[in-house]
């Protein structure tokens, strides 16, 4: 099945959008997903983090760094 090249550069889009976002610790460095009374945030933050960091991660391996 080939892959659609407009498709690829609408996920590329995405990626860098997502890459450029702040993780919860760089826009608070005291961020503590208790800090609204509990922790059942904490793995909505983590979510969002890891795929900021993912992001990143396949824009560093596109460029070859």
């Amino acid at each position: 099945m080939p892959i659609d090249t407009d498709n690829v550069l609408k996920v590329l889009e995405i990626v860098k959008k997502l890459a450029g976002e702040k993780t919860r610790y760089e826009l608070n460095p005291e961020f503590n997903p208790a800090d609204d009374g509990d922790f059942n945030d904490a793995y909505d933050a983590g979510y969002i983090d890891a795929e900021i960091y993912m992001a990143r991660d396949i824009l560093r391996i596109l460029k070859g760094i």
